[in-house]
């Protein structure tokens, strides 16, 4: 059974981050990541505003959530 945990970035936080390099840099000190992405307008070309990480291990979700949500 593989067990996952996916986090979104929606525009409030993704708009530091346009491409899936600026993802994989930003999120891999929190755990080994398996996949990002970044949702494109098929006619354009351009950001959505959103994307996804996947982490190998689902407790790193946990970790960026205290982080995102600890006061700066």
């Amino acid at each position: 059974m593989i067990i996952s945990k996916c986090i979104m970035l929606n525009s409030s936080f993704y708009h530091r981050l346009n491409i899936v390099d600026d993802l994989h840099d930003y999120f891999e000190k929190f755990g080994k990541i398996s996949y990002a992405s970044v949702k494109t307008d098929p006619s354009t070309g351009r950001s959505k505003g959103f994307g996804f990480v996947v982490f190998s291990d689902p407790s790193a979700v946990d970790g960026v959530t205290l982080y995102l949500l600890s006061p700066a």
